[in-house]
């Protein structure tokens, strides 16, 4: 494998389930973020 062939940076492996439910986790609380912000600026 060429040193020039690179995953898409800031993605997990997918060969490692631990770093994807991490990634999952992190996924889910910035949605969750993401949606309580947009519920508070829909009531202010």
């Amino acid at each position: 494998m060429s040193s020039s062939a690179k995953g898409i940076p800031g993605l997990p492996d997918l060969t490692h389930p631990i770093e994807l439910v991490q990634f999952g986790t992190q996924a889910l609380k910035a949605s969750l973020l993401l949606v309580f912000l947009i519920v508070a600026l829909g009531v202010a």
